[in-house]
């Protein structure tokens, strides 16, 4: 597992560790009920950098960031690394990459932890002006009736267009659901309609 910068800090602490997200993170350094205790009166620290991000830009910006993904897999070739490796590459942000991964977790033939880091890659921040939105009605039908169930409802849970906060694709969905559905499908865009819904309404409430 990959170590924090602060890891020696910790250990000379007397931290217990545990493996956080394949970090190894410091879990207590001593009684728990004491530390809850001092947090909740005085104050707490919590290593946050193994969570930083790097932004790399210029016009070889995605092939060195390709290639900085596979000397990390290099480095940690566990299952934890490969599944991180798929997040950091679905998360190149260019267009040729975005479609890519579109086009590869629609296609159907992704097991599921490989789907998931790849869904949390493509939408990873930054994404959304290269993320399809209007497509993703175009397809969830097809998705739905030629993959498994588990497969369909995390795909299009994960596809559907959460990035583009509008009323056009509020009212595309509501176009969708007007058709008549498999009732798994319903429910998965029903859900996720109300959660756009619910950001419109906070969007439009926070411009007073």
């Amino acid at each position: 597992m990959a170590e924090s910068p602060l890891y020696a800090a910790h250990e000379k602490l007397g931290a217990t560790f545990t493996d956080f997200g394949g970090w190894t993170m410091p879990l207590k350094y001593g009684n728990e009920l004491d530390e809850h205790r001092a947090v909740r009166g005085a104050a707490g620290l919590f290593d946050l950098s193994h969570m930083g991000e790097v932004d790399v830009t210029g016009p070889e910006a995605a092939g060195a960031a390709m290639t900085a993904v596979a000397e990390e897999l290099k480095r940690d070739n566990t299952a934890t690394g490969y599944q991180a490796s798929l997040k950091a590459l679905a998360a190149v942000n260019t267009e040729d990459n975005k479609r890519a991964v579109w086009d590869e977790i629609v296609a159907g033939e992704l097991g599921n932890r490989d789907l998931e880091s790849k869904l949390a890659g493509l939408a990873f921040v930054g994404s959304d002006e290269l993320l399809p939105s209007a497509e993703f009605f175009d397809v969830a039908e097809k998705i739905w009736s030629a993959q498994s169930n588990e497969i369909a409802l995390t795909t299009v849970t994960g596809l559907f267009p959460r990035w583009d906060v509008s009323q056009e694709t509020l009212d595309r969905a509501d176009e969708f659901l007007s058709r008549d559905l498999a009732g798994g499908l319903r429910r998965a865009v029903t859900e996720q309609r109300d959660r756009l819904a619910r950001a419109l309404r906070n969007r439009a409430v926070d411009r007073g």
